[in-house]
């Protein structure tokens, strides 16, 4: 691996839903549970599993896998933390991508300890402080101009794009 190039982890929850819950089931499924899906928009039945995967260039690998029980586990914010302890040091930029709901002060605090930047969604809800004022991220989005932003263009799309850098709820700096 060239030291120069970078290494991704990518950090996510998933379900694996089971067709019927263990109550009507023949043979009942262990450790499975009621989890709310965002795909599906309701609660369903199966396993809820936290994953860490590695991607350098065009290879992917699974690095953990840990099951999420809600009776058991303190929080998916905990268990990712103590998976982010985990990974090995690399001679190269390390790159922890994940969504909204993994950005917490936690998460980005355990990856910086161990020299790993952050990428991850915002929801718009997000409070950040541009020059000390208080404001939820799509409010703010409301005020800047469009010769504020810079085109652009990821395949056959065009986006503007804004550069926010500073205070966020829970975090004393950040890049948006």
């Amino acid at each position: 691996m060239d030291k120069q190039e970078p290494v991704f982890l990518l950090l996510d929850d998933t379900i694996c839903e089971k067709t019927k819950p263990s109550s009507q089931a023949d043979s009942p499924t262990e450790s499975c549970g009621y989890h709310f899906s965002h795909t599906h928009g309701k609660t369903v039945w199966g396993h809820q599993v936290l994953q860490l995967m590695v991607k350098t260039r065009d290879q992917t690998y699974p690095y953990e896998f840990q099951l999420f029980h809600k009776e058991t586990t303190e929080s998916k914010i905990k268990l990712s933390m103590e998976m982010i302890k985990r990974i090995p040091s690399f001679p190269s930029p390390v790159y922890l991508l994940c969504d909204s709901w993994f950005t917490s002060r936690s998460i980005i605090e355990a990856a910086l300890s161990k020299g790993i930047h952050v990428i991850g969604a915002l929801k718009t809800n997000r409070i950040l402080y541009p020059q000390g004022i208080r404001i939820q991220a799509k409010e703010f989005a409301t005020h800047i101009q469009e010769n504020e932003t810079d085109l652009v263009t990821v395949g056959n799309e065009s986006y503007r794009v804004y550069r926010y850098e500073g205070a966020l709820n829970d975090l004393d700096h950040g890049v948006v």
